[in-house]
């Protein structure tokens, strides 16, 4: 969202669209496509909308339990850090989720 209302402030700054684009290192397609919907439907169609993505195998319980793994994990006495594989093996194990 934050580099959406910096293209407008730009573009209402008298920058046009394809500079604003060089500026922000974006495509010119996108900053025109932000105009457009901002002139059409103001500052709520610029939001981000939700991705319908994979759903999560885990629920929100799981979800509380690994998120507590991981803090009671990551800070290790001897150092060293929290691998991916770590988590993958830990998550097979205790959820039966691959």
């Amino acid at each position: 969202m934050r580099v959406r209302l910096m293209a407008l402030s730009q573009v209402k700054e008298a920058t046009n669209n394809a500079q604003t684009a060089r500026n922000l290192n974006i495509s010119r397609r996108i900053v025109n496509d932000w105009v457009k919907k901002f002139y059409e439907h103001g500052l709520v169609s610029l939001k981000e909308k939700v991705r319908p993505g994979r759903p999560c195998s885990l629920n929100q319980q799981q979800l509380t339990q690994l998120s507590q793994y991981i803090r009671n994990s990551s800070i290790k006495k001897n150092g060293g850090r929290l691998k991916a594989q770590t988590l993958v093996t830990y998550i097979a194990q205790q959820f039966k989720v691959e």
